[in-house]
């Protein structure tokens, strides 16, 4: 099973056929086989790709389960003590008789901090997702065997000057996003305007490319939510064949209904549903899509990391008793409907100033608070998660 892309496989197999390897198709999911025939479950180290697999080996009776660096694609599994169950959604686990379907209190508590619910939990609480950048082995009567191999790691590199790593910059995004585009269907690209979704447009207007390169953006009825102008300028600079739609809140209710069917589990990011019916419109003249997404989480482009550093410093200047008083000053400024206004940048942020970085950046984006959600759930499911931390240090 595979479900994804590996982006380096015709490279992989040119190295593989050198060791006597002999291919039966030209399908990057049989590249992997071999890969494992060679290096085993450290075969993952090779790959380049956004992926979820699982392979067995019939010979050692092992069953090899793996997902990408990023955790691009998801993959459930539930290991049982007279099953064990895996796929790329959820719903598909739920098929097997042996699957329980008991909800994780735990995880409704961490939905509402993190508005998602992250590996290796999952909503349900006897099954759980494989981490992203990990592999997970499968023999009968042995205990699956869970390991990391990469890790992202962030440390000062000073052997460079800034010009330099500005052009190392540029052209590991280039290679990026060359890989991308070696594909046989046509594709396009998503941008909403911002510079993440802008530069690789601008990179991928640069290939050779069968086909006119196509970019689709969607906007908004509320001026300040619309960003359709900025990605008409990036699609003319770009020289795109561009096509642009409107989200209405008509079609926000509309999609409501189908949003279950759509979501293995919850998801609290409002820009889902502009997003699906953009995608539904770009599905009728392309079949792959690039996006920025992961732009602003990689090199800090959201508010909340600018936040950071007046944070600490308030932290440190205010005591708590004025810290609570600075907050109850700012809830009773008047609300603006305005995207990104002062009165909503202010309260997100005081209302995050008195927990350490790592929950207040949650809470940031939009998490909820531990009163918060107090106010939100029932006295019994209070008393079930019982000391349960949600807001882990």
């Amino acid at each position: 099973m595979l479900n994804g892309e590996i982006y380096n496989f015709a490279d992989l197999r040119t190295r593989l056929e050198r060791r006597g390897h002999r291919f039966r198709t030209r399908s990057d999911a049989e590249v992997i086989v071999h890969a494992y025939e060679e290096a085993g479950a450290e075969c993952v180290r090779d790959l380049d790709g956004m992926f979820a697999f699982a392979l067995w080996d019939a010979s050692r009776q092992t069953l090899l389960l793996a997902r990408d660096r990023m955790g691009e694609k998801p993959l459930y599994y539930y290991a049982g003590p007279d099953a064990f169950v895996f796929g790329s959604e959820l719903r598909a686990l739920l098929q097997h008789p042996d699957v329980p379907r008991t909800l994780s209190l735990e995880s409704v508590a961490r939905y509402l901090l993190f508005e998602c619910i992250p590996a290796p939990h999952s909503i349900l609480t006897d099954i759980a997702k494989l981490p992203s950048a990990h592999t997970l082995v499968v023999s009968p009567g042995d205990k699956p065997r869970l390991a990391r191999y990469w890790e992202m790691r962030f440390l000062p590199d000073h052997s460079l000057g800034e010009a330099e790593w500005r052009e190392q910059l540029r052209a590991q995004l280039a290679a990026s996003v060359k890989s991308r585009l070696v594909s046989d269907v046509p594709l396009g690209v998503l941008v909403s305007g911002g510079v993440d979704s802008g530069a690789i447009a601008a990179l991928a207007a640069r290939s050779s490319l069968p086909r006119p390169l196509r970019t689709f953006s969607v906007g908004f009825e509320e001026s300040t939510y619309d960003e359709r102008p900025f990605a008409q300028q990036v699609a003319e600079h770009c020289g795109t064949e561009h096509h642009a739609i409107v989200f209405s809140p008509r079609e926000a209710l509309a999609l409501m209904g189908t949003v279950g069917d759509l979501l293995d589990e919850p998801l609290g990011d409002a820009s889902f549903l502009p997003r699906y019916a953009l995608a539904r419109t770009a599905r009728a003249t392309v079949t792959v899509v690039l996006s920025g997404d992961g732009g602003d989480e990689m090199f800090c482009g959201y508010p909340t990391f600018q936040a950071d550093r007046p944070a600490r410093w308030l932290r440190r200047l205010l005591p708590p008793v004025l810290q609570r008083a600075t907050r109850t000053v700012v809830e009773q400024l008047p609300a603006s409907p305005r995207y990104g206004s002062v009165d909503f940048l202010l309260k997100q942020f005081v209302r995050g100033l008195p927990y350490e970085p790592e929950i207040r950046t949650q809470l940031l984006l939009g998490g909820l608070t531990p009163t918060e959600q107090a106010g939100l759930l029932s006295q019994a499911v209070q008393g079930a998660l019982g000391a349960f931390d949600h807001m882990p240090s």
